[in-house]
């Protein structure tokens, strides 16, 4: 008796896991989280295009000055 009351507990338990899986599933319920994660790695992405663009820029820029310096 006491083993049917428990198997039908641990049952219904894990019914409710599955099915709460399920529906958070369906109901994609962790797209905001998602849709944060992808504007961060655009922005990263933007970020580090710049940073060697600028780090591109100095490097030129010292070149000129460098060989405009030494005449």
């Amino acid at each position: 008796m006491e083993l049917t009351i428990l198997n039908l507990v641990l049952l219904t338990f894990v019914a409710g896991v599955i099915g709460g899986l399920v529906i958070a599933e369906a109901m994609d319920l962790d797209a905001p989280r998602r849709q944060r994660a992808k504007r961060r790695e655009k922005r990263r992405a933007r970020h580090h295009r710049e940073m060697k663009r600028h780090a591109k820029r100095e490097q030129e820029l010292r070149k000129i000055y460098i060989d405009n310096f030494g005449r």
